[in-house]
């Protein structure tokens, strides 16, 4: 098949995680021997520095390093909300994509351009944050994925939005996380931030972000 996949890599650039979230649909789909198209939407206010072209902005360089190290900068392009703007494939060629691609798999929802979303077959919503998700306008996909395998179960609290959610887990494509010999040195860290987007309010109960949870 051929395969449009939507998510945010350089949309922070340099939030290696973000970008990993979204690669391994993308290299794992690879792998199951389809074409898959990269496509990730930015908000023309989230580009640096600010006021930068989307070419000439640091998003546009990370978004290049990236496509470029995996080796899909054919099939990927970066494309500045609202506009016909792009680093990568042009406008035109994701034109071209969507008419000729047989699904979209959408993560959050960032890909939201309604000349690519209108020629698709089969758009799915790709869900990762559960719970937040399910309380947000999903408008324009037929099928909804969910990291959350719970939701729809009588004892899950989750509103579904009257929407069948088919549960999935993440993928791991093990090819490009190899064995270590030895074990670190040091134990194993993240980074997180505290703040990820607002806080819902629904039925009585407050979602709230890290910060409230910590």
């Amino acid at each position: 098949m051929t395969v449009m996949v939507s998510g945010m890599v350089a949309g922070v650039p340099g939030q290696a995680g973000a970008s990993w979230s979204v690669l391994q649909w993308v290299l794992g789909l690879k792998e199951l021997g389809h074409r898959v198209v990269l496509v990730e939407e930015v908000s023309p206010e989230k580009l640096v520095p600010a006021g930068a072209p989307l070419e000439e902005s640091g998003n546009a360089r990370y978004f290049h390093e990236l496509v470029s190290e995996f080796g899909i900068e054919g099939d990927s392009s970066l494309l500045a909300g609202g506009t016909t703007s792009t680093a990568g494939l042009s406008y035109e060629a994701l034109l071209r994509v969507a008419r000729e691609c047989d699904c979209l798999l959408n993560t959050s929802g960032t890909l939201k351009d309604p000349r690519i979303l209108g020629t698709i077959p089969k758009r799915a919503y790709l869900d990762v944050d559960p719970a937040f998700t399910q309380l947000w306008d999903l408008q324009g996909h037929d099928r909804f994925v969910t990291l959350g395998l719970s939701i729809g179960d009588a004892a899950c609290p989750v509103p579904t939005g009257g929407r069948k959610w088919i549960p999935t887990l993440p993928p791991v494509v093990l090819s490009r996380w190899p064995a270590a010999a030895q074990p670190p040195e040091r134990p194993f860290t993240t980074v997180v931030n505290w703040r990820g987007y607002g806080s819902v309010e629904h039925a009585g109960s407050f979602y709230g972000q890290k910060v409230h949870s910590f």
